[in-house]
């Protein structure tokens, strides 16, 4: 979880964004059912969903991706949250850029599995 959220005392609950990244033709719905999973357990409000289908391609490409970014943009979420990090990027450098953008709008991500070493 990104430190800026691990550090908020004292705030709402998160309002996160779960999203989903698929191949062409996948059903994303058995990764968003894990993730509704979690947000149950966890004190987050799921304020929206996105996914993408278009497999391993560069996150700020994706219709899907950019939504969430608008949502945490204009102050309707808090985070993202996703099953692992490759449903962001499985490459280093396009991770730690999303990374990045979700930092510089105040947001950060949440990940169902541990994240892998970069």
């Amino acid at each position: 979880m990104n430190r800026a959220l691990a550090l908020r005392t004292g705030t709402p609950a998160l309002r996160v964004i779960l999203y989903v990244l698929t191949t062409v033709g996948k059903d994303p719905g058995g990764h968003f059912t894990e993730l509704q999973g979690l947000a149950a357990r966890s004190p987050w409000t799921v304020t929206g969903r996105a996914s993408d289908s278009c497999g391993d391609s560069d996150p700020p490409l994706r219709p899907g991706w950019t939504q969430a970014l608008k949502l945490i943009a204009t102050g309707r979420a808090d985070a993202v949250a996703s099953v692992s990090r490759t449903a962001i990027s499985p490459h280093p450098g396009p991770y730690l850029q999303a990374l990045d953008a979700l930092s510089s709008l105040g947001g950060g991500l949440l990940l169902l599995r541990a994240e892998t070493h970069l």
